[in-house]
């Protein structure tokens, strides 16, 4: 069958612009530095807090690239002991839940 002008070109390859998946759990082998993060960290569960300020960002899996994205930043998979996926990604309002201190009268 002859190809049309508005058919496009047949080498575009056709593939879905996002494949991430959500993960709720990602366990390293070694302790890792996270964006923001206190401390290292080896299990990073999405939306956990840790410390007073610092809420644990959704990770995804890219399988695409083999890679863990957290927070902007991807870590290779050999760098991961194990994950769990979630059904679907977390949005967790990252503010800091900061007490509320008076000194003296209101």
């Amino acid at each position: 069958m002859a190809t049309r002008s508005r058919d496009g070109s047949a080498e575009e390859p056709v593939t879905p612009k996002d494949r991430r998946l959500p993960l709720s759990i990602v366990v390293f082998n070694a302790p890792t530095q996270i964006p923001a993060a206190p401390r290292m960290l080896t299990v990073v569960e999405a939306g956990a807090t840790i410390g007073l300020y610092f809420v644990c960002p959704t990770p995804f899996f890219d399988p695409g690239n083999r890679t863990i994205c957290i927070a902007g930043r991807e870590y290779p998979m050999e760098r991961v002991h194990y994950w769990e996926r979630s059904k679907m990604a977390k949005n967790i309002d990252t503010t800091p839940v900061v007490p509320n201190f008076h000194i003296g009268k209101r």
